[in-house]
C-alpha cells in the first residue's frame, strides 16, 4: 500500500504586475477610447520567467526559422517581452527592469496583443513590417514619449522618437482622427478612412515640385499619399532592423523622406528630431 503524499502543492509566486498594469494603464488613457480588444494584464496571461526559461522559449518560438541556432540563441537574447497571439500572453522576462526602454517594449507587444495581427494586409509580403513601424509609433504616443525634453531620454528612445519622427508628424497634421484612423488601421486592416484622411488633407497627387521624384522613386503601393507614406514605414524598419541600411541606400531614403516631408507640408519642429 503507497502512502498518501499529505505535503500540499507548491504556492508559485504570483507575478509582479506592476509595470505591465503601469505601461497598460498609460496606453488605456490616451487610446482606449479606440481600443476594441478585452485584453488586459492579469496573473494569467501575463507570464514571467526566469531569464534562462524565457530564452529557451523564445528559441522554441523560432522552430521554424532557417537561421542558425547560434543566432536563435543570440536573438533570443535581446528579447524582452514577447506577445503570443495563439494564447493571447505575454511573456516577459523577471530581469525586467522600469526603463524607458523596456517600457517601450511592452507598450509595443501590448498592442500586438490588443490587435492581435501582425500585418495590416495579411497577404502582402512588406505589410508585415509598416504594421511594425506604426505599431512603433503608437507605443511611443501612448507613452507620452514624444513629449519628452531629449535630454532624459535613454539612447534607444531617443533612437526611436528619431525613426518615428515623420509618421508622428504626418499623423500630428491629420488631427485626433489621424491617431484614431491609423490605430484602426492596426486593429482591424481597415485602411479606408485613414487613406482617405491623408488624400483630403494633402491631396491625390504630390506638388508639381516633387512630381519627378514621386515618378522616379520605385513603388510598391500605388495608393497615393498614403501608398508613399506606408513605404517611408518599411523603410523606417529596414532602418530600425540593419543601421546600415540608410547609409547603404542613402539616396532612396534621402528622397523618400524628402517626398513625405514635402507633399505633406510637414512642420519643421519634427525635422529636429531627424538626425
Amino acid at each position: 500500500m503507497s502512502e498518501h503524499n499529505t505535503e500540499a502543492e507548491p504556492v508559485l509566486p504570483k507575478p509582479d504586475l506592476s509595470l505591465v498594469s503601469e505601461v497598460h494603464n498609460t496606453l488605456m488613457n490616451r487610446f482606449g477610447k479606440y481600443k476594441k480588444s478585452d485584453w488586459e494584464p492579469n496573473e494569467e496571461n501575463v507570464v514571467i520567467m526566469e531569464d534562462e526559461e524565457f530564452d529557451g522559449f523564445m528559441i522554441g518560438e523560432m522552430e521554424n526559422s532557417d537561421a542558425p541556432d547560434q543566432e536563435k540563441e543570440q536573438h533570443a537574447k535581446n528579447i524582452i517581452g514577447y506577445a503570443k497571439f495563439t494564447d493571447g500572453k505575454l511573456y516577459m522576462r523577471k530581469s525586467l527592469e522600469t526603463t524607458q526602454e523596456q517600457k517601450q517594449t511592452l507598450a509595443h507587444e501590448m498592442l500586438h496583443l490588443w490587435f492581435s495581427r501582425q500585418a495590416l494586409e495579411e497577404d502582402n509580403l512588406y505589410s508585415y513590417g509598416v504594421n511594425e513601424t506604426f505599431v512603433d509609433t503608437l507605443a511611443l504616443e501612448g507613452l507620452n514619449f514624444f513629449n519628452m525634453p531629449k535630454e532624459e531620454r535613454a539612447q534607444t528612445i531617443d533612437g526611436a522618437i528619431n525613426n518615428a519622427a515623420l509618421i508622428k508628424g504626418v499623423i500630428e497634421a491629420l488631427g485626433e482622427d489621424g491617431w484614431k484612423y491609423l490605430f484602426e488601421a492596426c486593429q482591424t486592416g481597415d485602411q479606408n478612412h485613414i487613406k482617405k484622411l491623408t488624400s483630403e488633407k494633402f491631396g491625390s497627387q504630390p506638388p508639381a515640385k516633387i512630381e519627378a521624384i514621386d515618378e522616379n522613386l520605385p513603388k510598391i503601393y500605388n495608393e497615393g499619399f498614403w501608398g508613399r507614406f506606408k513605404e517611408l514605414a518599411l523603410m523606417i524598419y529596414y532602418v530600425r532592423q540593419d543601421p546600415e541600411f540608410q547609409t547603404r541606400n542613402a539616396d532612396a531614403a534621402g528622397y523618400q523622406q524628402y517626398l513625405i516631408i514635402e507633399w505633406s507640408t510637414l512642420d519643421k519642429k519634427f525635422l529636429e528630431e531627424l538626425d
